[in-house]
């Protein structure tokens, strides 16, 4: 969040806190380390966070060869985004908006669908779910939430177009550079644990 001070209220070029920073980190880790790598040997830790050989989701019903859990979770995955497209063409058409075409929505969703049970497939031919998977995929779940169903979200996507008429709207723009940062900080720091 030292960053994202400087970024947002100290003005200073984003690209340049962030390598300042990355040499600052590094370096400071390098003495405290003496310079050695130390590697993660908890195995409860490299289980939730993907480090080890064992770092995949279990298969709930034990088949050999196959996991099963993962190809169940690529079909439950294909039925929800099924439910979210059609839920929001419903209230796009209730609510008088223009929508694309049936045929455009079908055959869009039949891809992704395809492609979320081609993954899946492969995924449970070789171990199942990587542990790494559904962290990245909470991330955006969450993230996903924030810009489109809040009101900071909406910020975010206001500063990124244009950041003058956003100040002169009356948005506090220091604060959401300030936010956007932060979190890219916690993003990192969870790459980093990953």
């Amino acid at each position: 969040s030292v960053q994202a001070v400087c970024i947002a209220y100290i003005k200073v070029p984003p690209f340049i806190t962030t390598l300042a920073g990355m040499l600052a980190f590094r370096g400071l880790s390098n003495v405290v380390l003496n310079g050695m790598t130390v590697s993660v040997t908890n195995e409860g830790f490299q289980k939730v966070f993907g480090g080890g050989a064992n770092c995949y989701v279990p298969d709930f019903f034990g088949m050999e060869g196959f996991n099963l859990t993962c190809m169940l979770f690529g079909v439950i995955a294909c039925i929800i985004y099924i439910a979210v497209q059609v839920s929001n063409r419903v209230t796009r058409v209730k609510k008088g908006y223009e929508v694309d075409g049936l045929t455009g929505m079908i055959v869009q969703t039949a891809v992704i669908c395809a492609v979320i049970l081609v993954i899946t497939f492969q995924l449970a031919r070789y171990k199942g779910i990587p542990t790494s998977l559904l962290w990245v995929l909470l991330v955006v779940l969450i993230y996903g939430y924030i810009t489109s169903k809040t009101t900071i979200g909406r910020y975010f996507y206001a500063v990124g177009g244009n950041e003058k008429a956003t100040k002169l709207s009356g948005i506090n723009t220091n604060r959401v550079y300030f936010l956007a940062y932060a979190n890219m900080g916690l993003l990192a720091g969870l790459a980093g644990v990953l």
